[in-house]
């Protein structure tokens, strides 16, 4: 959860554990960070968050 009470999630890739050598920098920072959830996926999510916080 964020500090505005938005959902987030770990990204995609995150870890992006192999091949790092062809991803840029920039890209392996942005696998670091955490990402907002899509309207379409909180229903997914909806169970999970009182175990988030």
């Amino acid at each position: 959860m964020s500090a505005n009470g938005k959902v987030t999630h770990r990204h995609q890739f995150s870890g992006c554990g192999h091949i790092l050598s062809k991803k840029s920098r920039n890209r392996k920072r942005k696998f670091r960070k955490d990402q907002a959830t899509f309207k379409g996926d909180l229903k997914r999510f909806a169970p999970q968050i009182p175990y988030l916080l």
